[in-house]
């Protein structure tokens, strides 16, 4: 089959609204793109695209790229995404792509006005695709997510992954819905290596129907209890609607399980990182709900303190009396949390992760650092 790729690659960009690159044995040839992106968003994906005919691929904070393989041609298209994104959220995917300081802007603004392409719609469209490459007639159902553990997800311990699950439905108790409100992750996952197998009641004729309904009360019910938790609303309905999308393209009972246990645990570690006192206040969650949405922002104490409409000296008197922290030092603290995971878990360099992370530099990042850890970023990796 003669194939114009540079027509039909323009043809795909003007349609979606997309970015589309073109490879050819694994090197560019052709890039369309209707965004003024600052840097290539595509290539860092390149590595995850396998030799499967079509898949798409999960980023951080669910963003999504598709792929198509037809003979030794690759094309990418994305990102693409759908509903609210936060500011947050784009600059961990800056991070992945390792955009520079100078374009953050420039990409924070091409991102926002990226077109949003609802996941099932976008899944449509690569069938699409890969029935005139590959002459397939793909369906939602056998799509498979290609999601490699991003060193931004934290949402599940590979131990765990590899414990027997129990693959029967998870009746929700009132006991696993306390734990969620009480971010209490320890106990959540002692409970999943003992819990029995129980059945959630019928609810389909069907016994795959029957799972994926249940998975979508147990997203509506553990999204109630972390929202009780103290987890920012809008937060986590946004995250019960992307975990039930995700489910409804699985056509596999042990998989819909295993994602179940990470919704699960997903949503109780969320709480967790909210939840740093036993009977935290209402002013202690919003501090830390904030905190959590803008970890990669310089320290500003006003906008914290405008954004809860009171006073900085009033904040930072009751926050310092309920938590013996001052907001300056809670702020570092989380950042140095975050760091050790980065370090941990992945290769980025020592100055992506200081400008990630908002410090003013390398140098500045490295002495804070080695200040709250007595190791250096480079002796704590080295030890990891």
């Amino acid at each position: 089959m003669n194939i114009d790729f540079s027509y039909l690659g323009k043809l795909i960009a003007d349609l979606t609204g997309l970015a589309v690159k073109i490879y050819k044995n694994n090197k560019e040839i052709l890039y369309f793109s209707l965004n003024n992106y600052p840097i290539d968003v595509t290539n860092f994906i390149l590595n995850e695209v396998n030799n499967e005919h079509i898949g798409y691929i999960l980023k951080a904070n669910y963003f999504y790229y598709g792929f198509i393989n037809y003979n030794n041609y690759k094309i990418i298209i994305g990102p693409t995404y759908e509903g609210v994104i936060s500011e947050q959220a784009i600059k961990e995917l800056a991070f992945l792509a390792n955009v520079k300081k100078d374009d953050e802007n420039a990409f924070y603004k091409s991102i926002k006005s990226t077109n949003q392409i609802p996941l099932f719609t976008f899944i449509e469209i690569l069938c699409a695709l890969n029935y005139y490459f590959n002459g397939e007639k793909s369906t939602l159902e056998n799509i498979i997510i290609h999601e490699n553990k991003n060193l931004l997800d934290e949402n599940i311990d590979n131990d765990y992954q590899k414990e027997n699950i129990p693959h029967n439905t998870i009746a929700l108790e009132e006991k696993l819905l306390n734990m969620i409100r009480l971010g209490d992750t320890t106990s959540l996952k002692e409970w999943f290596n003992k819990a029995p197998g129980i059945m959630g009641g019928k609810l389909a004729l069907n016994q795959l129907r029957q799972l994926k309904n249940t998975f979508i009360v147990t997203a509506t019910l553990a999204s109630r209890a972390a929202i009780a938790g103290g987890m920012d609303e809008d937060t986590a309905l946004s995250l019960s609607d992307k975990y039930i999308q995700r489910c409804e393209l699985l056509n596999n009972i042990e998989n819909i399980t295993n994602l179940q246990y990470k919704m699960l645990l997903d949503y109780t570690t969320s709480v967790e990182k909210i939840r740093f006192t036993t009977n935290p206040s209402k002013l202690l969650i919003a501090v830390t709900n904030y905190v959590k949405r803008h970890l990669s922002e310089k320290i500003d104490i006003n906008a914290l303190a405008k954004n809860l409409f009171i006073s900085r000296t009033y904040l930072a008197a009751r926050f310092k009396k309920e938590t013996g922290l001052t907001l300056t030092e809670y702020f570092i603290k989380q950042k140095i949390e975050e760091a050790k995971y980065l370090l941990t878990n992945s290769n980025k360099n020592l100055n992506s992760i200081a400008l990630y992370l908002g410090f003013s530099s390398p140098s500045h990042f490295a002495n804070v650092f080695k200040k709250y850890t007595k190791l250096t970023p480079n002796e704590y990796r080295k030890k990891s």
